[in-house]
């Protein structure tokens, strides 16, 4: 059974130089070796948390149609929250 990584922001937004490229080393890893990871200590507010929740769940119900026309431009590309996107599922997002 694979285990996702939890890595402790709290160094990188604490410490100095040596605890930010501790940090980024093991995000590092666990992109390559896993793919995923959970924060922790990462300072965003419950309530950003709980918006973003709620946004991604209403876009994932959209109809498949209605969900392809936020499809990046070029193929293979993620694209971002756009704030097309944003306020259609009523997140808002300050600039």
């Amino acid at each position: 059974m694979i285990t996702i990584p939890v890595i402790d922001l709290a160094p990188a937004r604490e410490g100095g130089h040596a605890e930010r490229l501790q940090v980024a080393t093991q995000i590092d890893d666990a992109c390559r070796e896993i793919g995923f990871f959970t924060l922790t200590d990462h300072g965003v507010a419950p309530e950003i948390i709980s918006d973003l929740q709620r946004g991604a769940h209403a876009f994932f119900e959209l109809p498949l149609a209605e969900k392809l026309r936020f499809r990046h431009p070029v193929i293979g590309t993620n694209r971002a929250l756009c704030a097309k996107l944003a306020d259609l599922i009523g997140i808002p997002i300050e600039n």
